[in-house]
C-alpha cells in the first residue's frame, strides 16, 4: 500500500450536524462548510436531530438558539447522552 492509499484511509471528513428550521439557513451552512471539507448533516427540527444522533455520531452540532420542540435546553441535555461533541447555538 502506498502513502497516498494510507492517507485516504486515515482521513475522515468531520461531520457537522446543523439544526436549523429555516431552509435558507441550512442551505447557507452547507454552502459555507461543504467546500471546506466538512460533511453537513442537516436537520430541520430538534426531533430530527435527535433521531440522527441516535444513528450516527457527529463532530460538532450547530443549532438554532431557539428550538420549538424539544426546546434548546432539552435538546442539549438529550444529545449529551448520545453524543460527545461541542454544541454551539446560533441566533
Amino acid at each position: 500500500m502506498n502513502q497516498s492509499d494510507q492517507q485516504s484511509i486515515l482521513i475522515r471528513q468531520p461531520q457537522i450536524l446543523c439544526v436549523e428550521g429555516d431552509a435558507a439557513g441550512l442551505a447557507l451552512l452547507e454552502a459555507v462548510f461543504t467546500p471546506r471539507g466538512y460533511g453537513v448533516v442537516p436537520a430541520g427540527t430538534g426531533l430530527q436531530a435527535l433521531e440522527i444522533l441516535s444513528k450516527q455520531s457527529v463532530d460538532l452540532i450547530l443549532m438554532d438558539a431557539i428550538l420549538p420542540e424539544p426546546t434548546d435546553l432539552q435538546f442539549v441535555h438529550a444529545s449529551e447522552t448520545s453524543n460527545a461533541c461541542a454544541i454551539f447555538p446560533l441566533s
